[in-house]
């Protein structure tokens, strides 16, 4: 018996969201969604609760819920940790090993 495959999902990983400009942002995730991709959100600087007001209609909250777009403290963190050990910045540690 075939069973009937898994949805894809997909991690978005962001600068920051949301934004007070987020157009093309939110017409690309809209649309990834239209085509049934589930998908969570990760923006790398912490979250302003006072920018979802700038959220347009088109991503709402019955379209993508606030739960799905993730926001994490540990990002300053790790940038801050590795800026040492690795040079100026993240990009020299993606291609430098420790």
């Amino acid at each position: 018996m075939v069973s009937a495959p898994s949805p894809l999902r997909l991690a978005v990983f962001t600068s920051t969201y949301p934004a007070r400009v987020a157009t093309f942002f939110e017409r690309d995730m809209r649309a990834l969604l239209e085509a049934g991709v589930a998908i969570d959100v990760f923006a790398v600087a912490p979250l302003d609760p006072r920018l979802w007001r700038y959220r347009l209609d088109i991503l709402g909250e019955d379209i993508l819920p606030r739960h799905r777009v993730h926001t994490s403290a540990s990002w300053r963190a790790w940038r801050t940790r590795d800026r040492g050990r690795c040079g100026r910045s993240r990009r020299s540690c993606a291609t430098r090993p420790p």
